[in-house]
This record gives C-alpha cells, sequence and structure tokens, in this order.
C-alpha cells in the first residue's frame, strides 16, 4: 500500500531489497512448519467507513538501531470508501498522509485493502496484484506465497515472490498502550535460474480489535558490502473506534 502508515516500511524496501538479493551469494530453503496452530480472532483488520488510524513513525540508526528522533513524525490513513472494486475485489479505499518531523503536511496517497474470510490483502498499484499481508487461513508458523509479478534486470527474467509467515502472538507496547499481537514475518523471495534467493523485509504485528500496532524493518547490511541500511519502526498511536 503506497505511505499507507503501518505499510509503507514494506514497500519502501521492495525494490532495493530484491536488488540486495539478487547481489547475495546465499540461498536459504523454506523449512517444513506444522498448521496446528489456528488463529480464532475475528477482527485483526477492522476496517469500515471513517476509521482512522494514526501512528508515529521513525528511522532506526545502523550503529544500534536506535531510534533516529530527527526522523520522528506521524503518519494517518484514513477509510474514505468502503466498496470500490478494483483487481475483481471490492476493497477499502484509503487516504494516507504523511507528516514532517516539523508536523505539516508532507504527502498525501491512496491506497487499498480488502478483508476476506479473515485475510488481509494489500493492492500492490505499481504492479496490479494482490498481495495477502495476512492469511489467517494458513494458520501459525506456516509460510505461504502472498504474491508474484515478474521482473527483467539486466535483460534476465526475475520473479519475484512475496511469502508471508504469521508467527505466535507477542506482546506489543504501542503509546496506545501494551496489547498481544500476532508477528507477521514478511520476506520477498527473487527466482533466478530456478534458484531461489530470501530476504527478511519487515516484521507487522496485528492485535485484535487494532489492526497493525506495529510495523518493525531492521537494519540490515547490503549484500556483498559493508552499507548498512537504516531500519524503520512504526507504532499505533491512536484510532477512532
Amino acid at each position: 500500500m503506497s505511505k499507507t502508515a503501518y505499510l509503507i516500511g514494506l514497500l519502501c524496501l521492495v525494490t532495493a531489497s530484491v536488488v540486495i538479493v539478487l547481489m547475495s551469494d546465499g540461498c536459504k530453503k523454506d523449512n517444513p512448519v506444522s498448521s496446528e496452530n489456528t488463529i480464532s480472532e475475528e477482527n485483526l483488520m477492522p476496517l469500515a467507513l471513517g476509521r482512522l488510524w494514526v501512528y508515529t513513525v521513525y528511522d532506526l540508526d545502523t550503529a544500534a538501531g536506535q531510534k533516529i528522533p530527527s526522523t520522528v513524525h506521524r503518519e494517518a490513513s484514513y477509510v474514505y470508501a468502503a466498496s470500490i472494486t478494483i483487481g475483481g475485489k471490492s476493497a477499502f479505499g484509503m487516504i494516507d498522509s504523511i507528516y514532517t518531523p516539523a508536523g505539516t503536511l508532507n504527502s498525501i496517497d491512496t491506497s487499498y485493502l480488502a478483508v476476506e474470510n479473515g485475510d488481509f490483502l494489500q493492492w500492490d498499484q505499481g504492479h496490479s496484484i494482490w498481495i495477502t499481508m495476512f492469511k489467517k487461513s494458513a494458520g501459525l508458523n506456516v509460510e505461504y506465497q502472498a504474491g508474484q509479478y515478474q521482473e527483467t534486470y539486466y535483460g534476465t527474467p526475475v520473479d519475484i515472490v512475496f511469502k508471508g509467515t504469521i508467527l505466535p502472538k507477542e506482546t506489543v507496547s504501542a503509546p496506545i498502550g501494551t496489547v498481544q499481537a500476532y508477528k507477521v514475518q514478511v520476506k520477498v523471495t527473487a527466482v533466478v535460474g530456478g534458484v531461489s534467493y530470501d530476504a527478511q523485509l519487515v516484521y507487522l504485528y496485528f492485535a485484535d480489535g487494532y489492526g497493525p500496532v506495529r510495523i518493525f524493518s531492521p537494519p540490515q547490511y547490503e549484500a556483498e558490502s559493508d552499507v548498512k541500511i537504516k531500519g524503520q519502526e512504526q507504532l499505533l498511536v491512536s484510532k477512532n473506534f
């Protein structure tokens, strides 16, 4: 979701992460996991017309992953439409506002979300595909394919595959309060010539009745270099429901 408060970390990292993955010599294999644990909560993404989420967002330094005070700002997402057809699905339309550290409006964008049988999907406008950010039906500790598209790098076709895994609940402390939230690991896999290269991107924390309460992108090194990329953290400050 372009510039959406709780998903901006993921989409802003996708292109850079794909390049990093293609440079890497490492290849990780998926580990088989059990699907015995089910998810019973019904309100992990409580979308409805007129609802608003406000987040505090800041970068994390590359030295120790600490907050960089000068980058602290607010982002907000507002549901302005309850039924917009896009990509063959009925979606919620969002207005996403990003503010500067000084508090002035920096930018406004739109995005689209859908909820189907407890699964939470995001419309990737750049590639015209739906990405399943939270696949409730997969259960806990099961890696699932969330979306896929193909790009070309230096004349070579590369399949870009989004993968997600819902991990057990953790205690999350945010400005809005302390809650129990499912931790979702989202990563991108680049498949080149039948070989898969994985790179972790972001962790999303979903709490029942709240939606995403934390988004965390840890600082990480670029492949085959000593250059470390800043991380980012987003915490839920308030909601109007």
